[in-house]
C-alpha cells in the first residue's frame, strides 16, 4: 500500500470518527484555563513579571478557553438552540464590564479577550448560517475584527481550526 492510499484511509477514518469529550473533561479544561489565567494575571499585575514560569503557564489559558468555546459551538444542534447568539450576548456584556479595568491596567487597544472570543463566535455563527453574503461578511469581519482584539488574527484562526 502506498503513502497516498494510507493517507486517504486515515483521513476517511478521521472524518468518520466523532471527536468527543465528556462534559466533565470540558469543565475541567475550563477551570484549568481559569487557574492558569489567574496565575498569569497575578504575575503580570502584582509581581511585575518577576516569575517567568507563571508567564509561560499563563500562555496556555487562551488556547484552552478558545478550544472549550469552539468545542461547545461545534456540538450538534448548537445553532438551532441559539447557543451562538446567547454566547455572543454574554461575551459582549462581560467584555464591556471588564473593559474599564482592562483599560486602566493596559490601554484602549487591543480590546480584551472577551472581544476576541466574541469575534470568534460571530465568525462561527456566520459560517454555520451559510446564507447569501455571509462568507463575504465572515472574511471582512475576520480581517477588520482582527485589528482590534487581543492576539489579533491568531486567536480567532486557532479557534476556527479547533471548531472545524
Amino acid at each position: 500500500m502506498n503513502n497516498q492510499e494510507l493517507m486517504r484511509r486515515y483521513l476517511a477514518s478521521a472524518n468518520a470518527a466523532e471527536f468527543r469529550f465528556a462534559n466533565g473533561s470540558i469543565e475541567a479544561l475550563k477551570w484549568l484555563a481559569l487557574v492558569l489565567m489567574t496565575v498569569d494575571h497575578i504575575n503580570h499585575f502584582l509581581l511585575k513579571m518577576q516569575l517567568p514560569v507563571m508567564y509561560e503557564l499563563g500562555r496556555i489559558a487562551m488556547p484552552l478557553f478558545g478550544f472549550v468555546l469552539a468545542y461547545n459551538l461545534a456540538r450538534a444542534g448548537a445553532l438551532q438552540k441559539g447557543m451562538h447568539l446567547r454566547t455572543m450576548r454574554r461575551l459582549l456584556i462581560y467584555g464591556l464590564l471588564a473593559s474599564p479595568f482592562f483599560i486602566m491596567l493596559n490601554k484602549w487597544l487591543p480590546l480584551n479577550i472577551m472581544f476576541t472570543l466574541l469575534l470568534t463566535t460571530c465568525l462561527i455563527y456566520l459560517i454555520e448560517r451559510n446564507k447569501g453574503n455571509d462568507r463575504t461578511h465572515c472574511v471582512l469581519t475576520f480581517i477588520i475584527g482582527g485589528f482590534f482584539v487581543e492576539y489579533a488574527w491568531l486567536a480567532p484562526a486557532y479557534c476556527l481550526a479547533a471548531w472545524w
